[in-house]
């Protein structure tokens, strides 16, 4: 099995592809924030609010993070329901920055998981 990865690694490496990201904690990816601010989600942001009042708006994401601290990409893992609170977050996500992220004494991208609302 070991070899069969080793042989994976070196293909990937010879195609010219690059690894994927260390997918970190999101308490670590947070904690390497620099600046940014979360966004806030109110019923506003809901093209069709639900009938019988306020819902609760919850995004899940997958942010990813160049060695250099900018965001690459900002993946939805679990809609809201609403096309425009997901782009809200997208957009808010898309303009943090980080520190680097340090593996093996190197600056290394990375990506974590970040809930947006409760």
């Amino acid at each position: 099995m070991q070899i069969l990865v080793t042989m994976l690694v070196v293909a990937l490496a010879a195609a010219g592809a690059k690894p994927k990201p260390k997918t970190i904690p999101t308490k670590d990816g947070m904690a390497l924030r620099l600046t940014g601010t979360d966004p806030v989600m109110r019923d506003r942001h809901w093209r069709f609010p639900p009938a019988g009042g306020p819902r609760v708006i919850v995004v899940k994401t997958l942010v990813c993070v160049s060695d250099k601290g900018a965001v690459t990409g900002v993946d939805i893992l679990q809609s809201s329901g609403d096309m425009d609170s997901d782009r809200v977050v997208i957009g808010a996500a898309s303009n943090w920055t980080f520190k680097p992220y340090v593996l093996k004494k190197k600056p290394a991208p990375f990506c974590f998981e970040k809930q947006f609302g409760p």
